[in-house]
């Protein structure tokens, strides 16, 4: 597939004034902006991006952004400001998590990464082969095909949630709510139906100070008081059915 350079041509400088640092890009203001250098830079190693445009077509954006797409998603570039940084983000196609994120001051790294990324590198690669790239845990699990089991244990670890720990267990336990995907949110967990879109709907679980529990749906708001963890899976199970 060819590469169209949008806001801007790779021989023809035709830059606005202003629109891109020239102390700290002076590459970028040489080619007319960030896709066209990542365009040519592209063509100088022989690599294939598919279509190469502007996260926006309005404004400075057009001139200080880039996007390439994947299988997996977009991957976005955004210059970084008093300074020399590209900042890289390879979002996914399903929901709003990213792959993986960080920064270079080597634009080449840049298009080596997106080329290396379209043509299906996982996550342990991108890390070494690109350092500057950083991943968390759930990436890795949405990438193994594992996200639910991985931010169970996530949440079973984090420190900061040390006195949910017990909780977190008994519902994870649980055959139905311990397959929906945790997170917590306000200090009430929430169980969303799918891993990859947490607004696509949930149960909320609230322990009170008292041992009991407050219970309610995205869809249905009402808060049903539960005396213990078995009464508010019970009541879980059933909202979970009207989804």
């Amino acid at each position: 597939m060819p590469m169209h350079a949008a806001g801007g041509n790779s021989g023809d400088p035709g830059l606005p004034a202003g629109l891109v640092d020239a102390e700290h890009y002076p590459d970028l203001a040489l080619r007319g902006g960030l896709v066209a250098a990542v365009v040519h830079l592209a063509r100088e190693r022989g690599v294939d991006l598919g279509e190469v445009e502007p996260l926006s077509g309005h404004g400075a954006a057009a001139y200080r952004t880039a996007g390439v797409d994947s299988d997996r998603g977009r991957i976005a570039v955004r210059l970084g400001l008093g300074r020399r940084g590209f900042d890289v983000s390879l979002d996914s196609s399903r929901g709003t998590f990213v792959w993986a994120s960080g920064e270079t001051d080597d634009l080449l790294q840049v298009v080596l990464l997106m080329d290396a990324w379209r043509r299906g590198a996982l996550l342990r690669e991108i890390g070494d082969r690109f350092p500057f790239m950083e991943y968390g845990r759930l990436s890795q699990g949405y990438e193994d095909g594992t996200p639910v089991q991985t931010q169970w244990d996530i949440l079973l670890q984090d420190e900061d949630l040390a006195d949910y720990r017990e909780f977190f267990r008994q519902v994870r336990a649980h055959r139905r709510l311990g397959a929906m995907f945790p997170f917590v949110s306000h200090w009430v967990l929430r169980l969303a139906v799918d891993p990859f879109e947490r607004d696509a709907g949930g149960i909320f679980v609230d322990p009170r100070p008292d041992g009991s529990y407050l219970v309610w749906s995205s869809k249905d708001e009402t808060r049903r008081a539960a005396g213990d963890l078995g009464q508010a899976a019970e009541v879980a199970e059933a909202l979970v059915r009207g989804l």
